[in-house]
Order: structure tokens, then sequence, then C-alpha cells
């Protein structure tokens, strides 16, 4: 399952986006850890950049698009702002 959240056109290989990451122990928690072993490390990003070349379709709710994507993900766009 491929979830696109938002993309940024200033950073089209998504190399400025910065991640955000969230608390350890949501992590160590969720896998009923309330205290694990010190050499227990967990990482929490709250999500992540996938690269294009990865994606094999985009799902919304404006609509789907298939590869190429190139101008068509704008197509949804302008579709939603005239809604």
């Amino acid at each position: 399952m491929i979830v696109v959240a938002g993309r940024h056109p200033e950073t089209p290989d998504g190399g400025r986006v910065v991640i955000e990451v969230g608390p350890a122990g949501e992590i160590r928690n969720s896998a009923g850890l309330d205290a694990p072993p010190a050499c227990v490390e967990a990482f929490n990003p709250v999500f992540d950049v996938t690269p294009g070349g990865l994606v094999d379709i985009i799902v919304t709710e404006r609509g789907v698009v298939q590869p190429r994507f190139e101008g068509r993900i704008a197509v949804l766009s302008e579709a939603s702002e005239a809604r």
C-alpha cells in the first residue's frame, strides 16, 4: 500500500523535506515494552519521503493517476480548485 499525503514541488526529490520524528516511547509502548532494556532503540518518523520510482499509482479522492505522473497531478489539483 502506498499513501500519498502531499507533494513538494519545490523539492522534487524530497531532499529538503524535514521529517518530523515522534517520541520513541510511542513505539516501545505499542510493543508492550514499558521498561525496555537499555539496548533497545526506537525510531518513530511521523512520515517518510518515498522516491518517485517506487510509486506505482496515486489514488486520491479526486481521482487516480497512473505513470507517467508528470503533468497529471496538476490536473487533479486544478480539478479540486474548480470545485
